[in-house]
């Protein structure tokens, strides 16, 4: 009975990675409900890789059983590295986040719908792909005939729950008049009755509130911005670009002899890194597509207009091509927020591995 509580407990922490990246990878994205057996799988799965990556850097494995003669008895232990633990912890972490931020943006949707071996998303629901994609102002129609619109700050994960909660809500009257609803918002559930759900355009909506604004100020610090975006991404790729070939400048060294845990943290580094810079490129590359379509936008904008063509019908001609560049634009942010986070725990993992190496000299 010792031996299998023993072996049961060796068994037990070698799927807590897994089962820990199957729990936060459940919380930071929308999955459909599922069964017990497929979040074991999962979990599994998870542990597979994680021990994978592991092995792969640290060239052992973290969890042993041992079993000692002593007379005529077997004596059981198991044996884990805290260090090592905690290790494991940090890759299943890490592998949890990379998944969910790839669930979450389709990317493995649209790579293989680019390279035409699929025509789905890799999210669960259509629900999903709306919600992910589309943002802004809506307007919900209710089964009683009330309609209200506001700027779209929640939604439930499911189209099962399928509740709202709107700011700067207002509801609409049978003239198409907005009666503002005093308040921070509304909150609309499933139990309101919802309809149908618009995306709209706040400014070009018939009887809106007029916002007002300093125009001019306006466009002089959205060009500021745009501009020292461009300078913030070029800067931290550089910054990515140096800290790489100092890693590897640092790995050619003969005088720089690694131990376990340098080797680790120098190769997660060196990884995040890697990220970094790519996250660099898909950032300036999406910021080029946003404006060479937001150019395109603007001149057939001018060109239908010459042309005399109303204004309810050029929004409608160019209202997907409008909501595309939404998209880019919000992409640019995400890719270059998590080009600063690969980038800085890259660096520290750097200089963790240097301070190793290094600790009898600098301290």
């Amino acid at each position: 009975m010792a031996e299998f509580r023993l072996e049961a407990i060796a068994v037990l922490v070698l799927l807590l990675p897994g089962f820990l990246a199957a729990a936060l990878e459940e919380r930071l994205s929308v999955h459909r409900e599922q069964s017990d057996l497929d979040r074991i799988i999962k979990a599994l799965l998870y542990s597979f890789v994680t021990y994978v990556v592991f092995t792969a850097a640290a060239r052992s494995f973290p969890v042993a059983l041992r079993a000692e003669q002593i007379g005529t008895e077997t004596s059981y232990r198991v044996e884990a590295d805290a260090l090592h633990l905690a290790l494991l912890a940090g890759i299943a972490l890490v592998l949890a986040a990379g998944v969910s931020f790839a669930i979450n943006y389709d990317l493995p949707g649209r790579f293989f719908f680019r390279i035409r071996l699929s025509n789905r998303s890799w999210r669960d629901t259509i629900w999903s792909d709306v919600f992910h994609s589309f943002g802004g102002v809506v307007q919900i129609q209710l089964s009683d005939g009330r309609s209200v619109v506001g700027w779209l700050k929640y939604f439930s994960d499911r189209s099962t729950e399928s509740s709202f909660f709107l700011e700067r809500a207002a509801w609409v009257g049978a003239d198409l008049s907005l009666v503002p609803i005093d308040g921070p918002g509304i909150f609309l559930t499933k139990e309101s009755g919802i309809c149908s759900v618009s995306f709209l355009n706040w400014e070009q909506k018939e009887g809106s509130p007029k916002v007002v604004t300093d125009n001019e100020s306006f466009v002089r610090w959205q060009a500021a911005t745009v501009n020292h975006l461009g300078y913030a991404v070029n800067l931290f790729l550089s910054f990515a670009t140096a800290s790489l070939g100092f890693c590897l400048l640092l790995v050619k060294d003969k005088d720089f002899a690694l131990g376990f845990w340098g080797r680790s943290f120098l190769d997660l580094s060196i990884l995040l890194l890697i990220f970094s810079l790519s996250m660099g490129v898909w950032c300036t590359i999406n910021r080029l597509s946003d404006f060479r379509k937001t150019a395109a936008i603007a001149r057939d904008t001018r060109n239908l207009r010459r042309d005399g063509v109303s204004e309810q019908d050029i929004n409608r001609t160019l209202q997907g091509r409008r909501a595309e560049t939404t998209r880019l634009g919000k992409r640019t942010w995400g890719l270059f927020r998590l080009q600063i986070a690969t980038f800085g725990c890259g660096s520290l993992l750097l200089i963790i591995a240097f301070a190793i190496t290094y600790h009898s000299k600098l301290f």
